[in-house]
């Protein structure tokens, strides 16, 4: 994969980014797996990053002060943003915590320089059945979306210390 060979910086170069430029990751894999669903050899690569000074998001990638694109906040070394399942902030004033489901929720974290970011396990993915378990977390216009035929699941993990495969970057929508 690219990133064995161009690292981690080369990533956040990919699109603007709609919580700042940066490289994206999050705490759960099942969010990010419209991202590595339809690669060839799909993979996520587990890494400890290092947050530092966080900047709680709040403001959606469309609203008028946006982070859209823009170098992470000054005085911060990474961004926090919790989003929905559409991977939209939300308006949390409006939401009832004792009517929700906190499966409901998810988060990006925005990172901007590599030295916070220390990968730890490349988790392989059969592509076995993928389609038909990441279809409910898909942010992806419907209408565009290829349907591959699904066969049996499976999950290979190794570690290593080298990163020779399987990176995923939360890129921007």
């Amino acid at each position: 994969m690219a990133i064995a060979s161009t690292g981690f910086a080369a990533l956040s170069s990919l699109d603007a980014g709609w919580y700042g430029a940066g490289v994206y990751f999050t705490t759960y894999a099942m969010y990010a797996s419209p991202y590595f669903v339809s690669r060839k050899d799909p993979a996520v690569l587990l890494s400890f990053v290092t947050l530092g000074n966080v900047f709680p998001v709040t403001e959606n990638h469309t609203a008028k002060n946006s982070l859209l694109g823009k170098v992470l906040t000054a005085g911060y070394t990474s961004h926090y943003i919790g989003l929905d399942s559409k991977g939209v902030v939300p308006d949390f004033s409006k939401i009832k915590l004792e009517e929700t489901n906190p499966s409901d929720f998810y988060d990006e974290i925005v990172v901007s320089q590599e030295p916070q970011i220390c990968p730890v396990y490349i988790i392989r993915i059969s592509t076995t059945k993928l389609r038909s378990i990441v279809d409910r977390w898909d942010r992806r216009d419907k209408s565009k979306t290829v349907t591959e035929k699904p066969a049996e699941d499976a999950v290979k993990t190794s570690k290593s210390s080298r990163i020779t495969s399987g990176m995923w970057k939360m890129g921007k929508k």
